[in-house]
């Protein structure tokens, strides 16, 4: 039991083990018991007992990003860390390299609200997932619907569902790769191929096994 003792109460002091049931009381009523041995508080708060700790002595990692866990307040450091002198949060790395360092195999944004225009007033509709692999790396959207790159507020560039890429602009250009006759010879090229040869000037296009220059109109 506790005492009041000059305007305060006094705690009951025992070792850990000794700590009794949770006591089943009314609403208000505080039971604190304190342990001899670890030096820590505990309140009774819904039929189990919390442990306070002291800021100063908490188990946590500096850097840790805390959150609500089954039992308590939790942290995963390796996992969710916020590197406070470079202002970064880490995701699944306690490393970060940027201001948001998300490190995994893929990483899923999904969203149907409009994002206004940034995206020149598109509004998101699908699950997309950025994938980074050993062998490749993709963008992959989950349903039929087209993906757009915008830049400065303006709509650019739609890549259909179908594979259809459209290029909207009416200030600048297509720029195909432009290469010298040794770099286009170096490549492994495929029939439908098409560069601009800087070394003789001309557009080119690999058509049924060889470069050939476009014919003028």
């Amino acid at each position: 039991m506790t005492e009041q003792v000059f305007g305060a109460y006094a705690i009951t002091e025992d070792v850990a083990a000794n700590r009794p049931a949770v006591p089943s009381a009314p609403n208000g009523m505080l039971a604190i018991f304190k342990a001899t041995d670890t030096g820590l508080m505990s309140v009774a708060i819904g039929g189990a007992w919390k442990d306070f700790v002291p800021a100063e002595n908490a188990p946590f990692t500096a850097g840790s990003v805390l959150f609500q866990g089954t039992n308590g307040i939790k942290q995963d450091a390796p996992h969710f860390f916020y590197d406070a002198v470079n202002v970064r949060l880490g995701i699944n790395t306690n490393t970060p390299l940027s201001i948001t360092n998300a490190n995994g195999n893929i990483i899923q944004l999904a969203g149907t609200s409009a994002v206004g225009a940034g995206l020149g007033g598109i509004t998101p509709t699908a699950n997309i997932e950025v994938f980074a692999g050993n062998a490749s790396s993709f963008i992959y959207s989950s349903t039929n619907t087209p993906m757009h790159i915008s830049t400065n507020g303006t709509h650019r560039i739609t890549l259909t569902a179908d594979g259809s890429i459209d290029m909207v602009t009416t200030s600048g250009a297509c720029i195909v790769p432009r290469l010298t006759t040794a770099q286009k010879n170096s490549l492994t090229a495929q029939n439908g191929m098409i560069i601009y040869d800087t070394t003789l000037n001309r557009f080119q296009g690999f058509e049924n096994g060889a470069w050939n220059n476009f014919s003028l109109l």
